[in-house]
């Protein structure tokens, strides 16, 4: 069988620790006297327009992925790979959506922000 080095995972969670990160001093500056709650909603806002544009990345790159493989098993038959990197990519972070506690976190921010 042969053998396919491909990872998205390197990039997504790049991403993903950055995104980590910004919520991370969002919330910081919230809990200052001084904060501007119109600045931290769009700070928040900027942060999920992010996420989403890591979950759009890592969807369509599955997805092309999925096609690549299936045309490949229906041109070379004899040589199926489908089901066996279907299993392999499935594991991946960035497939099983292991950065859903950005976008928990950012509700928050913004619950927060309205509270105040």
């Amino acid at each position: 069988m042969m053998t396919m080095s491909f990872s998205l995972a390197p990039i997504s969670q790049e991403v993903a620790s950055l995104l980590r990160r910004q919520l991370q001093d969002l919330q910081d500056s919230m809990s200052k006297d001084d904060a501007d709650q119109e600045v931290l909603k769009s700070t928040a806002k900027d942060i999920g327009d992010e996420y989403l544009q890591l979950e759009k990345y890592c969807n369509l790159n599955y997805a092309g992925l999925q096609k690549i493989l299936k045309k490949h098993d229906k041109l070379l038959p004899e040589v199926p790979c489908y089901y066996f990197y279907k299993s392999h990519i499935s594991t991946q972070p960035w497939v099983k959506g292991e950065h859903q506690d950005i976008q928990v976190r950012r509700l928050g921010v913004l619950l927060a922000s309205q509270n105040d």
